[in-house]
């Protein structure tokens, strides 16, 4: 017995199209990710304002996003299910537990924007020490201008150019730690302060830092 194809009509204002016709309408991960992209970074900024319910609200909507990006594209789904349950649950327990050090930590990685650019975070911990001539230290306030640089090899290492430089610019540094955030156009792997070690530094491996790509 022959059989016949049906197709459903949905009816919206002004018009009609096919049931058939509703996944060409669906949103893809084009769409969907610059806005995971938007609620992540608000949950960046509430983080930093040690503010748990927003950060915590972000999330979960970045989260929601991320499923039903899974969801309408099936052949992203594992990938997007191992992300939730690695990366953005130990974000979330980092907010949780108002552990505001971890939650940072996190975000001192590299993550390509919606614009095409990389922006990568870091965290900077500075000191400036005065020897005497015996090699005693006595720490002293420091509040001076310190070289920062993006790079996709390690300055002064095997296969670094003058192409590998991403980015470098002058930021004040101060006592103790501070956040250190860098937008370059290509994904980085090393960043740093003072990477051309200009400055009288005992110990100089401790500038540099490898990246980790995000997404």
């Amino acid at each position: 017995m022959a059989t016949e194809e049906h197709d459903h009509e949905v009816k919206i204002k002004g018009g009609s199209f096919d049931l058939s016709d509703l996944g060409h309408l669906l949103p893809g991960m084009a769409e969907i990710m610059p806005l995971v992209g938007g609620r992540i970074w608000k949950c960046y900024y509430a983080g930093k304002a040690h503010n748990k319910v927003l950060a915590n609200f972000q999330l979960s909507e970045a989260v929601n996003l991320m499923e039903k990006g899974a969801i309408l594209r099936p052949k992203y789904s594992d990938d997007m299910d191992k992300f939730i349950a690695g990366i953005v649950a130990d974000l979330r327990k980092s907010i949780e537990t108002e552990d505001w050090d971890a939650f940072e930590r996190w975000w001192a990685k590299s993550v390509k924007r919606a614009d095409g650019k990389y922006e990568v975070s870091f965290e900077v911990e500075a000191k400036k020490l005065y020897a005497d001539g015996k090699g005693k230290e006595t720490e002293a306030p420091l509040d001076e201008p310190f070289d920062i640089g993006a790079f996709t090899a390690e300055p002064g290492k095997k296969g670094y150019t003058n192409d590998a430089v991403l980015l470098t610019e002058r930021r004040p540094m101060k006592s103790g730690k501070q956040q250190v955030t860098l937008v370059v156009d290509k994904p980085p792997k090393v960043v740093g302060v003072d990477p051309f070690n200009k400055r009288i530094d005992r110990n100089s491996d401790d500038n540099l830092a490898k990246v980790e790509l995000e997404g």
